[in-house]
């Protein structure tokens, strides 16, 4: 019987070793990252280009605290009070701004005008105001006969101060001459006027001319006539100033105005120059 051999095992076969990879493991990975960083990144500002992207705060800015107004003497609410219950010229004197200016027209109107029949009765602070590159602080003072006046004093740490032109409305010419034609301009006058739509007589022509009249409602309070009514030219700079301050309702105004062909003796009158807009006379 043939005898078989033994199968002998099979050479084992050695496993090549594989070689190291140039670039660095921790290397793959960070640029692994990376690229996903910069996916992220770019989806981030498509979104950004497309929907505004998410809203950054402004930087806080931080107030500087204003140094405190040093005041010389009363503020405006006390020299108010003051003026109207002054007892005396003097006394009334050392209120008012350029008293060496309206200290003769002052001492007439209290003496012997309006202000030696009226009595305040009460102050009643309104609204802070710009003229003539100068603050002032509006107050109305209320009369016992149901009327009032306009009390502007100067916003000045240096001495508050009252307009006395203002107070009085005052101006270079009274209503009843110039209504009855003995005067045919007046330089100043404080007038409370609205823009309108009556063209009539020598000033029918809305083409040339801007009409405005006296606040009927404003006028009977503030002692002004009614039923007057007032022309500007177009083409003139008064006309511009005006149409600046005017927003359709009635508004305060120094004007210089003159009669045309006696068109005073209607209630018309033109309006030659704007001196200011308010009732504080420029220094």
């Amino acid at each position: 019987m043939r005898q078989t051999k033994p199968l002998e095992p099979l050479p084992q076969r050695r496993r090549r070793r594989q070689p190291e990879p140039l670039v660095p493991r921790g290397w793959i990975i960070g640029g692994t990252l990376l690229g996903l960083g910069l996916v992220v990144g770019a989806v981030w500002l498509l979104v950004a280009l497309l929907f505004g992207g998410p809203k950054v705060a402004a930087p806080v800015q931080q107030k500087v605290a204003a140094a405190p107004v040093q005041w010389r003497g009363p503020v405006p609410g006390e020299v108010a009070e003051r003026f109207v219950s002054a007892g005396s010229h003097e006394e009334r004197l050392q209120w008012v701004r350029h008293p060496d200016r309206v200290g003769a027209a002052m001492e007439e109107f209290f003496s012997n005008g309006p202000g030696a029949r009226e009595k305040v009765i009460r102050t009643e602070a309104l609204i802070e105001v710009a003229s003539g590159g100068m603050l002032f602080q509006e107050f109305r003072a209320e009369l016992d006969n149901g009327k009032s006046r306009l009390l502007c004093i100067s916003i000045d740490p240096a001495g508050a101060k009252v307009d006395f032109g203002c107070y009085a409305m005052r101006g270079t010419a009274v209503w009843g001459d110039l209504l009855s034609g003995k005067l045919e301009s007046a330089e100043d006058l404080r007038v409370v006027i609205q823009p309108g739509s009556y063209y009539l007589r020598g000033f029918s022509d809305e083409h040339s001319w801007r009409h405005y009249s006296l606040s009927d409602h404003r006028a009977t309070a503030l002692g002004l006539p009614e039923g007057v009514d007032f022309y500007v030219a177009r083409n003139s700079p008064a006309a511009d100033l005006l149409q600046s301050a005017s927003n359709g309702s009635a508004f305060r105004a120094m004007i210089s105005v003159r009669s045309v062909d006696g068109s005073g003796q209607h209630r018309q009158f033109e309006i030659t120059a704007v001196k200011t807009l308010g009732w504080v006379e420029p220094d």
